[in-house]
């Protein structure tokens, strides 16, 4: 409960203040986006990418230059949810997790 709070309607949601990366110059390590792209070309297993549809971190440049260093990508927007996707909208998170297991690994559920 330290990182979630209770709305009105009894549903909880990620209690964090976005005021934090406006306080960071970078959040991530300066060769993190190099090392990335460079070890890319050894994702070879089906690879996800679920995105919130009111993401303010994931834009479509970063879907686009993901789905080309990995184009074996699936990406799957969700509607009405920030960059939490399973903090926002959980049950549909599941669906699309557990629809993409059962396509690629049989055995599964």
């Amino acid at each position: 409960m330290k990182n979630l709070r209770l709305r009105d309607d009894g549903r909880l949601y990620w209690h964090w203040d976005p005021r934090f990366l406006e306080s960071l110059p970078n959040s991530e390590p300066p060769s993190f986006a190099d090392d990335m792209e460079r070890v890319s070309g050894n994702v070879t297993l089906p690879t996800l990418l679920v995105r919130g549809g009111q993401s303010d971190i994931v834009d479509d440049e970063g879907v686009v230059s993901m789905c080309r260093l990995v184009p074996q990508t699936e990406v799957r927007d969700v509607p009405k949810a920030g960059h939490m996707v399973a903090g926002d909208r959980n049950d549909v998170f599941n669906d699309i997790v557990i629809d993409f297991l059962q396509r690629h690994i049989p055995s599964f559920g």
